[in-house]
């Protein structure tokens, strides 16, 4: 079964003030990301949230707090008939922590939790600290250019690895997965 990957913040929402998530009335979707969820959950992709959360530790935002902007999210995904299996998050700062994007800790965390295999596996986010996570992972690395996804290092990133693919956001990547990919 085909697996996906989606960083939260840039890919599935913007935030309010300096663009941060620490409460669920920061927690802004981007147009379309509902219906992109939808989408993949129709063709049937097994779809999994990682996202770097280090507020946590830094003590802007409470894991009870998290708990809260991940629930509306679950909820607001289902009311539109997607469904995401599971939101693994890091609440660290330290770049040695081994579920901290770019280190690969989170995608293997599901991979063994859910038996899944990577053969066709994809992740999807708006900064090189996603794409890295993919590639480190094993699994195929895709760019969207919301969020930070325009950002210095994401532009220098591309360049430099031109193989990776790039769109405008979640829903257009989306299209590329199941229309593209599936037709393979």
């Amino acid at each position: 079964m085909k697996v996906v990957f989606l960083d939260r913040d840039g890919v599935i929402n913007n935030g309010g003030a300096n663009d941060f998530v620490n409460a669920r009335s920061d927690f802004r979707f981007i147009p379309d990301s509902l219906r992109a969820i939808r989408l993949l959950t129709e063709h049937q992709w097994r779809i999994f949230v990682v996202t770097n959360q280090g507020g946590i530790e830094a003590g802007f935002l409470t894991e009870s707090a998290l708990s809260e902007i991940h629930n509306h999210m679950l909820q607001r995904v289902a009311e539109t008939d997607g469904h995401i299996e599971r939101v693994y998050h890091c609440p660290h700062t330290a770049k040695t922590c081994p579920n901290r994007k770019p280190n690969p800790g989170m995608l293997l965390s599901a991979k063994k939790e859910f038996d899944l295999d990577f053969n066709q596996a994809y992740m999807v986010g708006d900064y090189t600290t996603d794409i890295q996570a993919a590639l480190n992972a094993g699994v195929v690395p895709i760019h969207v250019k919301t969020g930070r996804g325009r950002s210095p290092e994401c532009i220098e990133m591309l360049k430099a690895n031109p193989h990776i693919k790039s769109f405008e956001n979640l829903y257009e990547a989306t299209y590329y997965l199941i229309y593209k990919i599936e037709e393979l």
